[in-house]
């Protein structure tokens, strides 16, 4: 699909039928999941890389860096020659900053992530919000990027079925706005936050699997009900709103974003700690 229908699914083709089953269940099941488990274990990876090289008597933050290095490099080849979604490069940027503060205490890290990850909701509840306020061609430009035009659509088509230099010229731009304000107002927050919390639950050995099975049972089946019925409450409040710019980015962009960080947080206790 374009791009466009990644946030509005209805921007493109018929959400109807078979589409709309297929849609709503991968958007509830995996959309965003693996991103909240990832970020998780790459923060309890920062600790577990920095006790083993401080065992051997070595200062960690040499070889560490160095490995950032390599993966912000690849990113960036990846990014803007094969794929503008990359995620190495903010996993690398992300991890840079998160690894200055493995040496907090595991609730100070918590509290941190949770504090963090409040800062990408509220930057799209002040961008929804403010909405009426802007000027009218600042809304179209918003408009015609979440319901974009049949021209603007084959345009896309066009390029990314295109050789290398069509899709390029189409990659480049999309690229360079995923790694700075995608980044800045989003993803590099969540991230980070969910790193933070990664940090803290493998400091906690709430990560490695040493607590009982009661607890890891009843946290999955709260973080279940809790992650699964915010995501399922946006999906349904967005049918209910014929899938409003207004409504996704005033309301509905906070429920999904706290509704996937618990369901990978649960995901990854269901595959870890109960089996």
């Amino acid at each position: 699909m374009i791009s466009a229908a990644y946030l509005n699914p209805a921007a493109y083709g018929g959400l109807n039928g078979v589409n709309r089953t297929v849609w709503v269940l991968s958007h509830i099941l995996a959309d965003q999941k693996f991103l909240s488990i990832f970020s998780m274990l790459f923060g309890a990876g920062i600790v577990l890389f920095s006790e083993s090289i401080e065992d051997r008597a070595y200062r960690p933050a040499r070889f560490y860096y160095k490995r950032l290095f390599w993966l912000f490099t690849i990113g960036l080849i990846h990014a803007y020659v094969f794929w503008h979604g990359d995620i190495l490069v903010p996993y690398a940027v992300c991890g840079a900053l998160a690894f200055l503060f493995r040496r907090i205490s595991p609730w100070a890290l918590l509290a941190i992530g949770a504090i963090i990850l409040t800062v990408p909701a509220l930057n799209y509840w002040i961008f929804g919000s403010s909405i009426s306020m802007w000027p009218p061609e600042a809304v179209k430009s918003l408009q015609n990027s979440w319901a974009p035009s049949q021209m603007t659509i084959d345009a896309e088509v066009a390029s990314l079925q295109g050789g290398i230099s069509e899709q390029l010229l189409w990659r480049i731009p999309e690229t360079f706005k995923m790694e700075t304000f995608v980044f800045l107002v989003l993803l590099g927050w969540r991230i980070l936050a969910m790193m933070m919390i990664g940090m803290a639950l493998y400091r906690l050995e709430f990560i490695t699997g040493a607590l009982d099975r009661k607890t890891y049972l009843i946290t999955a089946i709260v973080t279940f009900i809790i992650g699964f019925g915010l995501i399922i409450h946006g999906v349904k409040a967005n049918f209910n709103n014929g899938w409003s710019m207004e409504y996704f980015h005033v309301f509905w962009f906070a429920l999904e974003l706290y509704g996937e960080c618990i369901c990978g947080y649960r995901l990854y206790i269901c595959s870890n700690g109960i089996t």
